[in-house]
């Protein structure tokens, strides 16, 4: 299991992104990244985003949900149907504090965790709507103050 950034020990799966071309940056939304093909951790009671880029292509973006895992639900169940015929005060409590930190993401699995992109080229002049912006170059513009304007 990997870790999602910012999320310590949050329950997470991962999503598999493979891209044609290979190579280009994948990216979620709570920070993680890599290069394609790769492997992104995801929260597994939340999905969340990823974003595709490479140069020379249109940016790809899309969301991955999550919603109860009926075999998740069957385990623990299981584990809990197990330990109360057998209580030993110990596994129970820290089965207890397993569910507790395990808190939705327990019972929840990504949607879907294997993605096939092929990036479409950008034609010439194009832009990329979904390309982070430019940032301003801080140049700075003379404003002359003396000029009295209000007549």
């Amino acid at each position: 299991m990997q870790f999602v950034k910012g999320h310590g020990l949050a329950p997470s799966e991962t999503a598999h992104i493979v891209t044609l071309p290979a190579g280009a940056l994948a990216q979620t939304n709570y920070g993680d990244s890599c290069r394609t093909p790769c492997y992104l951790p995801l929260l597994r009671d939340r999905g969340g985003e990823i974003t595709v880029s490479a140069p020379g292509f249109h940016t790809e973006r899309f969301t991955v949900t999550s919603s109860v895992s009926a075999q998740q639900v069957a385990q623990r169940t299981t584990s809990m149907a197990v330990e109360a015929s057998d209580p030993d005060p110990v596994a129970l409590g820290l089965t207890a504090l397993a569910n507790v930190m395990d808190g939705r993401g327990g019972v929840m699995e990504l949607d879907e965790r294997d993605f096939q992109i092929e990036l479409r080229p950008l034609a010439e002049g194009e832009e990329d709507l979904l390309a982070p912006a430019t940032p301003l170059t801080g140049e700075r513009v003379p404003i002359d103050l003396s000029v009295d304007t209000s007549q």
